[in-house]
């Protein structure tokens, strides 16, 4: 799937003043018509009455749209070091001034600034709030006091979407500001992201710049967030997975994120049926208790290495209750219920056609290696973190080094290969020091700087590719001279000050080990 450029996203409740759902009719109720609504009445739905037109006015005033400037980037080849992109997003809180977008909107591991455009023409400057670890929603934040006054935030609605229901957005598609347009639910179980998502799907042209955009409903109350897209279709994350996120903030909370460590995926139950992996009665019972699931079913896909399922889940294992609860196709309360606790979770499961009983005990993401990084060399180092165990496979703490340049010294860890990733390379050891963290590195950069050959061992955890169809990823420890020329180099270490939400960098030319303060820039 084509993911369209996106923008962070959060659900909100609507200023009483201005609310949408104060400023319209219900439209099951009968009210004095005015001479456009007079005109064949019952072939109208409520958004194409000339007065319930003023939904997409009001919700307009919710809307923003969003540039970005990237400056460094951690991500590998996905964000380029100065880049610049589009998307949308909405007020959630405008007393807070969040505004809710998509978490590859802003730029997972980037250092990046972020403009907000409403629809009165105002372009106010946001910073980084919050980003989910899996999910694909974000927050930003502005200045409230400094909110067009005629903005409002959106209101939300909890109600799960239907088939065939059908559903607006308003955002930045393919940079048309603040154009609208509409579209029918077609399918509500389905997980598009890279970690299970509990998705629905709409018919609709998406292009770039609508990533981040409110889907709402008939009457103006947002149900999802739209992260990606066919062109001909839209995808949407439900807005009950933001508004947990955001309550938390409200309160000045982190939100709580925990994860079993378990790839899930759907898939059709009359196909495990008829490979023997669950039984006719529950298969049976299944169709009964879930009669609109489409014959979807939660099934492992994989366990992440290290993590608190590895040993407990295995791949094929068919999801039926968490917590004694019958999960059924609904991803959203699997996830609910790993979060409510700190204990270990009951998991039941068929499992080549038997019943069993697990227990996981679920582990809390660890957001750090998200927010600290350091340029060197011409190439971005970061820590690891749950998305390079699931994604790499690693084992044990280290350091990976991303985002190559093509004048890099470290271009040369692929010298002479057809083929690499540029991701999933772990750093063990350079000049003989070994590297288990950014202080690690930070420590040794300044002896590197006198050096005009420098020596790293390392491991590629994605394999390379050699001429032909010669592929090799046996893990194991590589060895590499690499050419390093320091006076075109300027290390600097990026962290996210989550006090002020901006970036503080250091320089790290001047850094005696890892004793002498360098001078502290805001990243502009």
């Amino acid at each position: 799937m084509n993911l369209v450029t996106c923008a962070f996203l959060c659900s909100g409740v609507l200023l009483v003043s201005e609310s949408i759902a104060s400023s319209l009719q219900d439209p099951q109720q009968k009210t004095p018509q005015s001479q456009a609504d007079q005109v064949e009445p019952q072939a109208l739905t409520p958004l194409e009455s000339a007065k319930n037109k003023e939904i997409l006015d009001l919700c307009r005033r919710g809307v923003a749209i969003i540039s970005v400037n990237t400056y460094a980037s951690a991500s590998g080849t996905k964000y380029e070091q100065n880049q610049a992109w589009f998307a949308t997003g909405f007020i959630v809180d405008k007393e807070k001034g969040i505004v809710a977008t998509n978490k590859h909107v802003v730029g997972e591991m980037t250092v990046s600034t972020y403009e907000l455009k409403f629809s009165d023409g105002s372009v106010l400057p946001a910073s980084l709030l919050y980003f989910d670890p899996t999910y694909d929603f974000a927050f930003l934040k502005v200045d409230p006091k400094k909110l067009p006054q005629n903005a409002i935030e959106l209101s939300i609605d909890e109600t799960p979407v239907a088939v065939n229901q059908t559903v607006f957005c308003i955002g930045n598609a393919g940079k048309n500001e603040f154009s609208s347009f509409k579209g029918e639910i077609f399918n509500i179980y389905e997980s598009i992201g890279p970690f299970p998502d509990q998705t629905f799907q709409f018919s609709a042209i998406t292009v770039g710049g609508a990533s981040g955009s409110p889907v709402f409903n008939e009457v103006g109350k947002v149900v999802g967030i739209l992260y990606g897209g066919k062109f001909i279709s839209g995808a949407a994350l439900p807005i009950k997975y933001v508004k947990t996120a955001l309550e938390a903030l409200k309160k000045g909370e982190t939100p709580k994120r925990q994860t079993i460590g378990a790839m899930i995926e759907y898939m059709p139950i009359e196909e495990l049926l008829q490979a023997g992996l669950i039984p006719q009665d529950a298969f049976d019972m299944y169709l009964k208790e879930f009669p609109h699931a489409n014959k979807k079913v939660l099934v492992i896909s994989r366990s992440v290495v290290s993590s608190p399922s590895h040993t407990v889940l295995r791949a094929g294992d068919i999801i039926w209750k968490v917590g004694g609860a019958f999960i059924g196709p609904e991803l959203y309360q699997l996830d609910t219920l790993i979060n409510q606790t700190n204990d270990p979770v009951s998991i039941e499961v068929y499992r080549n056609g038997k019943h069993l009983t697990l227990s996981v005990k679920p582990t809390t993401f660890n957001m750090d290696p998200y927010f600290h990084f350091v340029s060197f060399g011409g190439a971005m180092f970061y820590e690891d973190s749950f998305q390079t165990t699931s994604s790499f496979g690693a084992k044990e703490p280290g350091i990976f080094v991303s985002a190559i340049q093509r004048t890099s010294a470290f271009k040369g860890l692929t010298s002479g290969e057809w083929w690499s990733p540029d991701g999933g390379m772990k750093i063990l050891e350079i000049d003989g020091t070994v590297i288990q963290s950014l202080n690690d590195l930070i420590t040794i950069i300044p002896k590197l700087k006198s050096e005009r050959r420098v020596e790293v061992r390392f491991k590629n955890l994605l394999g390379t590719q050699g001429f032909g169809d010669s592929i090799v990823n046996d893990r194991g420890e590589l060895f590499a001279i690499l050419s390093y020329s320091s006076k075109f180099d300027s290390p600097k270490e990026y962290k996210f000050n989550h006090q002020t939400l901006e970036w503080d960098v250091k320089d790290l030319s001047t850094v005696v080990g890892s004793t002498k303060e360098s001078a502290k820039e805001t990243s502009k």
